[in-house]
Order: structure tokens, then sequence, then C-alpha cells
């Protein structure tokens, strides 16, 4: 006696290949459906000035900025005395973009670099 796939017939086979075939071809169009008014929600939130978003489960990818971490805070830092919180206010209002999560502590580690910037006291950094 056949055991597993070799105890099916052949037709039934054939029928679930087909069925999962059919199946595959509705997702598709409710798919298209979906993306047909997804896109016409983003051109109705761009008509009252809103962005819309690119379509991706995640928000945007990783930003792009001019100037490294490093030579923004030390732009920043020049002839100044700031915290660590107080350094990454100002490169950003500064400009500079960012996304991560850890940008603390991204912060705190160019702040490390002893050619760029002094440690004044515990928390406090300035550019040389």
């Amino acid at each position: 006696m056949p055991t597993g796939l070799a105890a099916i017939p052949p037709a039934a086979i054939l029928r679930e290949i087909e069925r999962r075939r059919a199946r595959a071809a509705n997702l598709q169009s409710e798919r298209n459906r979906l993306l047909r008014r997804l896109q016409s929600l983003d051109a109705r939130m761009a008509a009252y000035g809103g962005v819309a978003a690119s379509g991706r489960a995640r928000s945007g990818g990783r930003a792009r900025n001019a100037v490294s971490l490093k030579d923004a805070l030390a732009a920043a830092l020049k002839g100044k005395r700031m915290s660590i919180a107080e350094g990454m206010e100002a490169v950003r209002r500064a400009g500079y973009r960012t996304n991560a999560a850890s940008f603390r502590i991204m912060v705190t580690i160019a702040l490390g670099d002893k050619k760029v910037f002094t440690r004044v006291e515990r928390g406090v950094y300035t550019a040389k």
C-alpha cells in the first residue's frame, strides 16, 4: 500500500494545484485593487500637504547627510560647552538627519574622539 504523496491520486493533486493557482490569482487581483486605493489615498493626502508612505512596511531608508556626525558635532561645539543631549539637539537644528534609535550612543561615541573633542567635565564636551 503506497504512503504519503504516492497515496493521493494524480487527478486530486492536479485539482489542488489548480485550486491554489486560482486562489493566487484572486489574491493578486485583491492586491492590485488595494494598491490602486492606496495610490488614490496618497494623492488625496498630497493634495492636503501630507506626505504619503512609500508603501513599504518600514519607514524611510537611511538618512543621508552632507557632513559626518563628527564634523557636525565639531561645528556645533566650536567655542561652546555642551552636554551630550545639547549636542544632539544642536546637530539636529543644524540640519543633521537621522532615523537612528541609538542616536545618543552614536553622539557619545563621536565625542569620544580625543583628536577632535575635549571632555570639559563629566558629560560636557567642547571642540578643539
